[in-house]
């Protein structure tokens, strides 16, 4: 609901209410307001005619096109981004005679702030700086500023509700709004959502937001300490980088503006003074302005510390002439979305020299605004330009917060109204951060698109800004994302949702394949209902067309629908879920990569690029494999499972291969001095269950030390490992210790009926387990805290178990790829709690501890019948092998899983053998080779039901013609 000061706006256009902290009615003579006042007193009222404004007040409001002497930059700094940090080291001979200092690194972009002499001409410098041919660039630190505008009118707070007032006079057109409450029906915002405000400072005492100012949980206020070692100390409510200083509230005419901003955007709901458009989120003061304006390097610090700590929403409530590679690269790698005042000066953004920056960067992470009245049409100051101004928002006579001057006794007075497009970029941002809260899991470009694609279409903006619309917060935050391409972005491999045949046909999610890579789609959907099953490629534009689709399934009157695709070409894709009949929920499964079995060297999952050769050979796996010697070569193979193994040919020939897992590289050598073909060379595995992405690639290392020429790699056979088994460790369990004196709550909602809890700095609970992964399951309440995790005694992370609704069995911790072996995980008590949180309490309900099932047998293990006979070698698995040659002689095992490999020898004296699974003949197996084959892969299979299964071989006694005996050597068994 509105407050009370705006209900009372909306029913008289001179509420008492609103008078008496302005002091002035619309007839009221100035000079009887403020004869009793120092001129300087109350420098943002609309009342002050501007002849009357302090100067100070008017370059800071004043509209761009009135101060063409502004400065363009600071004169005596340069942003500097170098091509290497070799390159950097390279200029110090140039910068010694130049007379250049590092000032500032920027983490973000890598770029420096560099000192000029006092005397050097700025341009000079960066063009002998140019002339080196070791900066990516080198720029002027340009200077930005406050995009408002000062209009002495009287107006009433119309951009949150227009039902057609006066305003100064003028009236307004009914529902030229952003609609504000019909998004508060569903949300107000979250108090974890925090917006971070690059701006002037703000008074974060002002009564309308003291209660929704971020505070920095890993900083001690006034310690004099960097708690949280972020090289800021005490840093507790954010950071002034124009002064360099923890406070971010200096002084009430400097501070003014970033003040009047934030009041638009999160101004509480306290029934005093305005209400902003998100009235529960919390804002970050982050200074970068003072009253003549700011510099791109500290704005640029300030986009390096919001995303420190993780913020996704900033508001841009300035700009200027000039473009910045450096602001730009800070923009663009931060992940987060900017709302950026359009600009002040009347241009069209899209071709003026005069267009302002940050708003007109050409950025996927910008949403750039320009300024309404109240009757629908583009502020006559505001900048426009179909290609860089995205949305409007009300943008004239907008009231909000002000701080209270140095003759204020309360803050009474502490309201005023301002015109620009900087009043209108923090309602979107405040749209923005409603979005976000009532959507937690939307991307950047999901709450951008949700803004751009929802507004209202004005006659009078079309052709003047890329939506040809006012944002419409009502819409916005119920807006539909997945009715058409681009859909929304799959996050995981598992999604929830519903659509109806007559109201909502279609669902559409997106996905990144590379190419060669294998997705598997399963629905299922409601009893009843008849959903279909589309892939569409890249170059589809709409569902609503079969034009892109490149695998489907439809079955007539099911919803269970699967598609198995192989990527051509790396890309988007895009998954349609269509309602053919009925409405009703779906889910939707998928699994990216290849998943686990044998694939041979021609298998499609496998790109090849560069220059490979397949080569036939009978001693091979399905008698050929591929190989290289020639720079640049490489393949690429995506896969789904815990691990992976590699064969290939070892000979005198082959040289060292790099081959790398999800970016983590080894060396392999290849090189024997004997054949040895289908041999593994490489094995990883303890993989998390899930997509993973393997490379191998040639190096042009020799594997021997007797030859240069030894270069070549190659590659016969992957197999793909898949499958984890998994146990619990309730919290109840003996092997757990603990210190100090824990609490115990039993409730059915806990995993194992009951969960162990302590609010006390330093107690600690720890417990040893094998496995490669971990989980960790707790509860989270709105009284919950925070704990520190270490496993094998090394930090991991802090986890906070907060949360506004309770929620059991909450997988608060996962690590996975962990080392095979034994490891033990302990959690430290912090006794301390988020900002929004009521208590230190962590809550522990179990472990869930994860391992690779794939087990060895050796042979000795197998139940054999008939005579066979015991051979030790260090080459076969477990140094021993058993055999036979008598045929009707057997070996079986039984076994639970769903793949079986059996691993033997092969010679030019053995012979051949009979595979049975589940007493049905599979294939007859030939051991024989030219060379000897150790730990070589005599049969296997990936396709089993899940359960207890037998295999047996039965030796059959015969051999093929090149052999010289019958012989048949087992090795070992491999069970996954």
């Amino acid at each position: 609901m509105f407050k009370k000061i705006i209900n009372l706006v909306l029913i008289s256009s001179l509420a008492l209410l609103i008078t008496t902290p302005l002091g002035v009615s619309a007839t009221s003579s100035v000079n009887d307001v403020y004869k009793n006042k120092k001129k300087t007193s109350e420098h943002f009222t609309s009342f002050i005619k501007i002849e009357n404004i302090n100067q100070n007040y008017k370059n800071l409001f004043s509209n761009t096109s009135e101060n063409v002497n502004k400065e363009l930059y600071k004169k005596d700094e340069i942003i500097v981004k170098y091509k290497s940090v070799k390159d950097f080291n390279k200029l110090g001979t140039v910068e010694k005679q130049l007379g250049l200092k590092v000032e500032k690194n920027f983490k973000t972009t890598g770029a420096k702030l560099i000192k000029v002499p006092e005397g050097k001409s700025i341009d000079e410098t960066i063009k002998k700086l140019k002339e080196t041919n070791l900066v990516e660039y080198a720029e002027p630190n340009y200077k930005r500023y406050i995009n408002s505008v000062e209009d002495p009118l009287y107006s009433e707070l119309w951009g949150l509700k227009n039902f057609g007032q006066s305003v100064q006079g003028y009236i307004g057109k009914s529902g030229i709004d952003i609609k504000a409450e019909n998004a508060w029906t569903k949300t107000k915002g979250s108090s974890n959502k925090v917006i971070a405000v690059l701006d002037s400072g703000i008074d974060i005492n002002h009564p309308d937001l003291k209660n929704n100012i971020w505070k920095n949980t890993g900083e001690i206020p006034g310690d004099g300490i960097d708690n949280d070692k972020n090289g800021y100390i005490d840093d507790v409510n954010g950071w002034d980088f124009y002064w360099g200083n923890k406070t971010v509230f200096d002084d009430p005419d400097e501070d003014s503006h970033g003040t009047h901003v934030s009041g638009t955007i999160a101004a509480s709901a306290n029934s005093i003074g305005v209400i902003g458009v998100a009235p529960n989120v919390k804002i970050m003061p982050l200074k970068i302005m003072g009253n003549s304006g700011g510099y791109d390097s500290d704005a640029i610090l300030a986009i390096d510390y919001a995303k420190s700590k993780g913020i996704k929403i900033v508001n841009m409530s300035w700009g200027g002439p000039g473009f910045s590679n450096a602001l730009y690269d800070a923009m663009k790698s931060s992940n987060i979305l900017f709302i950026a005042a359009a600009g002040n000066n009347g241009v069209n953004n899209d071709y003026s020299s005069q267009a302002s920056f940050p708003a007109s960067f050409d950025l996927p992470n910008i949403v750039s605004v320009a300024a309404l009245n109240n009757t629908g049409n583009l502020a006559n100051f505001s900048a426009y330009g179909p290609k860089t101004v995205d949305v409007a928002a009300p943008g004239t006579a907008i009231l909000s917060t002000l701080p209270k001057s140095y003759y204020q006794s309360d803050y009474s007075k502490a309201y005023a109204y301002g015109d620009g497009t900087s009043m209108a970029a923090p309602h979107v941002t405040g749209l923005a951060a409603l979005i976000s809260s009532a959507n937690p899991g939307y991307t950047v470009s999901q709450i951008k698109r949700s803004i751009i694609e929802s507004v209202d279409p004005l006659s009078s903006l079309t052709g003047k800004i890329f939506s040809g619309g006012l944002v419409n917060a009502g819409r916005a935050i119920n807006y539909s994302l997945d009715n058409d391409i681009p859909g929304v972005a799959l996050n995981g491999t598992q999604v929830a949702g519903s659509v109806d045949s007559a109201t909502d046909k279609d669902d559409v999610y997106s996905i990144k394949l590379l190419k060669g890579e294998r997705v598997t789609i399963n629905l299922s959907g409601d009893k009843g209902t008849d959903f279909d099953l589309y892939l569409y490629n890249g170059s589809a534009s709409t569902v609503s067309s079969n034009s892109g689709i490149v695998a489907y399934s439809e079955k007539n009157g099911s919803s269970s629908e699967s598609i198995t695709f192989r990527a051509p070409a790396a890309g988007t894709y895009f998954i349609d879920i269509y309602a053919f009949e009925g409405k009703g929920a779906y889910k939707l499964n998928a699994r990216f990569g290849a998943p686990s079995a044998v694939y041979e060297n021609t298998a499609g999952e496998f790109v090849y690029t560069g220059s490979w050769n397949r080569n036939e050979n009978s001693n091979s796996s399905a008698g050929s494999y591929h190989s290289t010697n020639k720079s640049g070569s490489q393949m690429v193979f995506v896969f789904n499972g815990t691990g992976i193994r590699l064969s290939a040919l070892k000979d005198s020939v082959q040289g060292i291969a790099k081959v790398t897992i999800d970016g983590t590289s080894s060396l392999i050598n290849l090189y024997s001095s004997s054949k040895e073909y289908n041999t593994v060379i490489y094995e990883k595995t303890g993989l998390y269950n899930g997509r993973h992405t393997l490379k191998i690639e040639w190096t042009g290392q020799t594997g021997s030390k007797t030859s240069r020429t030894a270069t070549s790699i190659n590659l016969d056979t992957i197999t793909v490992l898949g499958g984890l088994s998994s146990y619990i460790i309730e919290d109840n369990n003996n092997t757990i210790t603990k210190s100090g004196t824990w609490g115990t709550s039993k409730s059915s909602s806990y995993s194992g009926g009951s969960a162990i809890y302590s609010s006390t700095k330093g107690r600690t609970a720890e417990v040893s387990f094998t496995g490669n992964g971990i989980r960790l399951l707790a509860t989270r309440a709105a009284n919950r805290g925070l704990f520190d995790v270490y496993i094998d005694g090394k930090f991991e992370k802090s986890i906070n178990t907060y949360s506004s609704g309770t929620i059991h069995k909450a997988v608060v911790f996962e690590k996975n790829g962990l080392p095979s072996g034994s490891h033990k995980i302990k959690l430290v008590i912090r006794g301390e709690h988020s900002a929004s949180s009521s208590g230190n309490y962590v809550y522990l309900d179990a472990f869930i501890v994860s391992s690779s099932k794939q087990i060895t047998v050796q042979e000795n293990k197998v139940v054999r019948k008939g005579e066979w006979i015991n051979h030790q070698l260090s080459k076969y698995s477990g140094e021993s092998s058993i055999f036979s040659s008598s045929a009707g002689h057997t070996a079986e095992l039984t076994f639970t899983g769903r793949s079986v490999k059996v691993l033997g020898s092969k010679y030019t004296n053995r012979g051949t053998a009979d595979i049975y699974i589940d007493g049905k003949y599979i294939k007859t197996i030939n051991t024989y080779s030219s060379i000897p084959v150790y730990k070589a892969v005599l049969f296997e299979t990936n396709n089993l039901t899940s359960g207890n299964h037998k295999i047996k071989i039965i030796i059959k006694g015969q051999k093929s013609s090149v052999s010289t005996g019958t012989k048949v050597f087992l090795d070992a068994v491999l069970i996954s």
